[in-house]
Parts: structure tokens; sequence; C-alpha cells
């Protein structure tokens, strides 16, 4: 079952806020696209908003260490 759970104008914060929903689907897949607007925005002011992208990972990566495959 394929499901988009992306938000218009949602941001990495939104994101982090509610992925421990989108862990508990158990996924076997996941796509994310985040940052990239930010990311245009802030590049020529040398300022790149990674932390809750790096937090996200962090968090992904713990939760499929635990999965068998």
């Amino acid at each position: 079952q394929l499901r988009t759970l992306g938000m218009a104008e949602d941001n990495s914060f939104g994101l982090l806020n509610r992925i421990d929903d989108i862990i508990n689907l158990q996924p076997s897949m996941l796509f994310i696209s985040i940052g990239i607007n930010r990311y245009c925005e802030r590049h020529s002011q040398g300022k790149l908003p990674l932390s809750n992208i790096l937090d996200l990972v962090k968090k992904l990566k713990k939760v499929l260490q635990k999965q068998k495959y």
C-alpha cells in the first residue's frame, strides 16, 4: 500500500514531530524529501538547517538497526 504523508509548506520540524507516527506504520520503504527549499534559501547566506535532518536520520537509523530483513 502506498501512502503519501507529505504536507505542503511543512519543514523538518514538522516531520521530526510526526516521524514516530510514520515509523509506527512499519513501512517497508520510506522516501524522504525535505530541506531543499530551505537549503536554496539559505545557501547564499552560509546557513544550512541540517540539525533536524541529522536528528531524523539518527532516529531512523536506530529503528532500522532493530529490524530484521
